[in-house]
């Protein structure tokens, strides 16, 4: 099986880490019949799809709030000076 090798900086940081922490856990025992192999590869391409699933969640996620950071950030910055926010305290605002 080819190695997939990260591509951003960040993403090979986080790898090095992860192999880093491999290399201090024992070593399990290999599976004993090809049953078991065929078994434990099908539960590891799963659990890789569920893992690419989160990650288009996240990336999606984080889409969204940047476009709201941008919405919400060109309102505050094109706002009046002078508005007014029911409910809020009277006096200077810091």
């Amino acid at each position: 099986m080819k190695k997939k090798i990260p591509t951003s900086p960040k993403a090979a940081k986080l790898h090095r880490q992860a192999e880093a922490l491999l290399s201090q856990k024992k070593v399990t025992a290999l599976p004993a019949t090809e049953a078991d192999t065929l078994r434990l590869v099908h539960e590891l391409q799963v659990h890789q799809i569920e893992l690419e699933i989160q990650n288009e969640e996240l990336v999606r996620a984080q889409g969204d709030l940047e476009t709201l950071l941008r919405q919400y950030t060109d309102l505050y910055d094109f706002a009046p000076g002078g508005v007014f926010h029911p409910g809020a305290p009277c006096g200077p605002v810091k």
